[in-house]
């Protein structure tokens, strides 16, 4: 009978040693899939800045051709005006010569 509770008792012991063990196991997996996420974090942290400072450099690409074209705009606004002005003068001379003419 002693000889059975102490067979029981390795048994239990055994078991027990086996749960450790898978227990610690388990928590090994748990650390690396840990780790895992926390380098996945850290690399889409680190895209997402990247896209953030390409977005910003994209809206500054932006502003500098909306510039551009504004002042594009103001340059033609300029060249008509000055066309006008020549197109008038033109006419005043061809009425001024018309007039000498005869």
């Amino acid at each position: 009978n002693a000889q059975n509770a102490l067979d029981q008792a390795k048994a239990l012991a055994e078991r027990k040693n086996q749960d450790q063990e898978a227990l610690e196991h388990r928590v090994a997996e748990l650390e690396a899939a840990l780790e895992d996420t926390e380098r996945q974090r850290a690399q889409l942290k680190a895209a997402m800045h990247t896209q953030e400072a390409s977005c910003h450099q994209e809206q500054q690409d932006k502003a500098q051709v909306q510039a551009k074209l504004a002042q594009m705009q103001i340059h033609v606004k300029e060249l008509e005006s000055t066309e006008e002005m020549q197109q008038r003068k033109i006419m005043a001379l061809e009425e001024e010569c018309g007039r000498l003419q005869r």
